[in-house]
């Protein structure tokens, strides 16, 4: 939700400030703009954390154990799961959007 807040800035930036807005045609007012240009900068910025700390985990051999331990596992009975139930028309049932397909599941 919007918040409104008081900030002080020179002349000449609440000039381009202004230009820009009008030029992007994306959006009506300096709020907006100044919004846009704050939100793309968050990402970038929160873009480039995530990229640090995913080239950190590659360096951590903690990690990349852990990573390793758990690879051996995903999709552990997947295959079986849809095996049991795809094989026999008896045993399919008709699944709505949202169902989870869970291997306890009859």
């Amino acid at each position: 939700m919007p918040k409104k807040v008081t900030i002080t800035l020179d002349e000449d930036i609440i000039a381009f400030i202004d230009k820009q807005a009008a030029a992007s045609g994306e959006v009506v007012n300096r709020s907006g703009y100044i919004n846009q240009i704050l939100n793309n900068h968050r990402r970038a910025v929160l873009e480039a954390e995530a990229i640090v700390a995913l080239k950190a985990d590659t360096n951590d051999p903690e990690y990349q154990a852990e990573i390793m331990a758990w690879d051996c596992v995903v999709g552990d009975g997947i295959e079986g799961y849809f095996y049991r139930t795809t094989k026999s028309t008896d045993n399919i049932r008709k699944r709505s959007k949202g169902d989870i397909i869970s291997p306890f599941k009859s």
